[in-house]
């Protein structure tokens, strides 16, 4: 029987383009500004690694995952395993996001998904942690 499997959505509309959006996404001095100084490394070509290096509450961390889609600048998906999470590094441990940015009004609509949280504990600090980053890049982007 198949694990039962929560998916975390943030939505969040941000006053810039979304090609300023989709930089602040991908361009690695961007991520760092927040997404907890994570140093992002990857070509963004589909099937590519994406790493993320840096240290969060003391410990070093090192996530990682592969590129699914570059639809620039409208949808950005990787998965995205984190070894820090105790759990065995299995692909069926590893997480799917998908940023999808569209048009909304003056605004851009950035909406955020992540599937393969095992509980919904696990939803709501998924969603916890991802509004914080995103309100980061939305600081970010709005400048």
């Amino acid at each position: 029987m198949a694990k039962k499997s929560y998916r975390s959505r943030v939505r969040l509309d941000i006053a810039a383009s979304p090609e300023r959006i989709w930089r602040a996404l991908t361009n690695p001095q961007d991520v760092k500004q927040y997404m907890m100084g994570a140093e992002l490394e990857t070509d963004w070509q589909v099937g590519s690694p994406v790493v993320w290096r840096g240290e969060y509450k003391g410990k070093q961390f090192e996530d990682r995952g592969t590129v699914l889609r570059y639809d620039k600048p409208e949808h950005l998906a990787y998965t995205h395993f984190s070894p820090s999470s105790g759990e065995e590094d299995k692909e069926e441990q590893h997480r799917e996001i998908h940023i999808r940015l569209s048009k909304a009004g003056d605004k851009t609509r950035l909406i955020l998904t992540q599937d393969n949280n095992l509980s919904p504990e696990a939803k709501e600090e998924s969603e916890a942690n991802w509004k914080v980053m995103m309100k980061g890049l939305r600081r970010l982007a709005e400048k």
